[in-house]
């Protein structure tokens, strides 16, 4: 993943999305890209993640935002409607 990070231009222009995995820091980190990352573990159900993980999942974002030059391209949805916002307007928008 690192070496396909390094080598594609277009990644600065795509969509991340997961629950938590450190791997949407990665093009940050490693070639100073910033995709749009979107973190699920704020709705994510059945127990997976517990309220500290959680916490400790914000903590983590916070600081990580503040790498970021466009700080509004890391989203923590708090529901799953916010989270259908959120792609319905990336599906409705061309240049991100």
């Amino acid at each position: 993943f690192e070496i396909c990070i390094l080598n594609d231009k277009q990644i600065a222009d795509s969509i991340l999305i997961s629950d938590f995995s450190t791997a949407c820091f990665s093009p940050k980190l490693i070639a100073g890209k910033e995709p749009i990352l979107i973190f699920l573990y704020k709705i994510i159900e059945n127990g997976v993640f517990s309220e500290r993980q959680k916490c400790q999942f914000d903590l983590v974002v916070e600081q990580f935002v503040e790498l970021y030059q466009d700080k509004t391209k890391i989203i923590v949805p708090q529901n799953k409607d916010e989270f259908r916002k959120v792609i319905s307007y990336y599906e409705n928008k061309t240049d991100y």
